[in-house]
């Protein structure tokens, strides 16, 4: 079996689909999947077996609903055995009808927004454990009769050679506002970790807008590699 996989942002979002595939891909061998992003992610999925990455070029040649038609028109001429959404939006709703349309099995994730609305509203929440998204990435793949038993690694990577200390990268900037956490609680976030863990932390992402947070986390944690 072939499976298309598209997942085009965040950095965060996409990277929490790595062992999922990977546990995936372990549970059935005969598996293989090509997984559609933005090229800058594309180092993190190399080196995995049966595991194949296409570059969506979204502000390029794969820009707006022409740009689209050609992405669709490329991957189409694959012989996938169904093309699995991980993201549900604009972009990915509409690929997905066309390859419908097609006559492609397709199979978009259920991102539980109905729940996330009642457990953030102001007023009258509902506090309730909500289901995590390596579950929810994970289902989207039964539909195909797959084993889906994920299991997501720990922090300690032991092989018979060695430990190897874990990298951790800090990603504390995001495209909308309100998903990010407030500079202090990163701050408490960073010493947690560097006190509690045999690690090396990585710091993520950041635009032009974010570059005078970035050097505050740098010049008072001097510790944290940057990256990216």
């Amino acid at each position: 079996m072939h499976l298309l996989v598209l997942r085009f942002s965040s950095l965060g979002d996409v990277a929490m689909t790595i062992p999922v595939l990977k546990s995936i891909l372990t549970g059935n061998p005969n598996l293989k999947i090509t997984f559609v992003s933005r090229p800058l992610f594309r180092p993190l999925f190399s080196g995995v077996d049966n595991l194949y990455f296409y570059p969506a070029e979204l502000d390029g040649k794969h820009k707006g609903l022409f740009g689209l038609l050609k992405l669709f028109i490329n991957l189409s001429r694959n012989k996938f055995d169904g093309v699995v959404d991980l993201h549900d939006v604009l972009r990915t709703k509409f690929l997905v009808r066309l390859f419908a349309a097609k006559g492609f099995d397709v199979n978009v994730i259920e991102k539980g927004r109905q729940e996330k609305n009642v457990i953030t509203r102001r007023k009258n929440k509902r506090l309730e454990p909500l289901k995590s998204m390596y579950s929810r990435y994970a289902e989207v793949f039964s539909v195909f009769g797959l084993k889906t038993d994920v299991k997501i690694p720990s922090l300690n990577y032991i092989t018979k050679e060695k430990i190897i200390k874990p990298k951790i990268g800090l990603a504390p900037f995001a495209k909308h506002r309100g998903k990010e956490l407030p500079l202090h609680l990163v701050e408490r976030l960073i010493e947690k970790l560097d006190t509690e863990l045999d690690a090396d932390l990585y710091l993520l992402g950041g635009g032009e807008s974010e570059l005078p947070k970035m050097n505050a986390l740098i010049n008072k944690f001097p510790f944290l590699k940057v990256t990216g």
